[in-house]
């Protein structure tokens, strides 16, 4: 399958059971575009600055003489500031480390190999493929539990485990549903 590691594929197998067989592994893609998580501090740290930044500009006379009115003003501008790099360190940690499918789960793994996400493949029938991207389910959950969040629940859907920026991410989907459909004819059996 193409897309597959060998440094993945052994960062996979230290985070296994024993007993549980890797059946494909590949490192995490880096992504351009950056999540919902990064763009609202960014939004709001380029909004406050535009709007904040034009009095002063237009007319810079009446606040250099008022110090103490000036650094009130900062003090948004290093909160959002901080809150975006907060956020850009959250995205560049999520966009380090690797994808693996055993014969049992799905796992998300950190840059140093440990267990971010766990999915067993018993929730198979819930992830859907868009695009290049594998959600690995819980979408129904959010939605309901977003309602009332302001933002109506986008950054809990950021959190939710998917597999992004996948090279053959039908293979990818094709291998999981094989592996849980022989999961499920083995409990039937045993």
């Amino acid at each position: 399958m193409r897309g597959e590691d060998a440094e993945a594929l052994k960062r996979a197998r230290l985070a296994t059971a024993p007993g549980e067989r890797v059946l494909w592994a590949a490192r995490v893609s880096r992504s351009r575009m950056p999540g919902f998580a990064v763009l609202k501090p960014a939004v709001a740290l380029i909004a406050y600055v535009v709007a904040g930044a034009y009095p002063v500009v237009s007319d810079p006379e009446p606040f250099l003489s008022r110090w103490p009115f000036l650094a009130a003003i900062m003090i948004p501008v290093v909160a959002l500031a901080g809150w975006l790099a907060l956020a850009l360190h959250d995205e560049r940690r999520r966009t380090e480390g690797f994808y693996a499918v055993t014969e049992r789960r799905v796992l998300i793994l950190a840059a140093d190999g440990a267990v971010r996400h766990d999915v067993s493949l018993d929730q198979a029938d819930a992830f859907r493929r868009v695009g290049r991207t594998i959600h690995l389910g819980g979408e129904d959950a959010v939605l309901e539990q977003g309602r009332t969040d302001p933002d109506g629940g986008l950054a809990r859907f950021d959190a939710l485990p998917r597999l992004e920026r996948l090279v053959d991410p039908e293979g990818v989907l094709a291998l999981i549903m094989r592996t849980a459909g022989r999961a499920a004819d083995q409990s039937l059996i045993g």
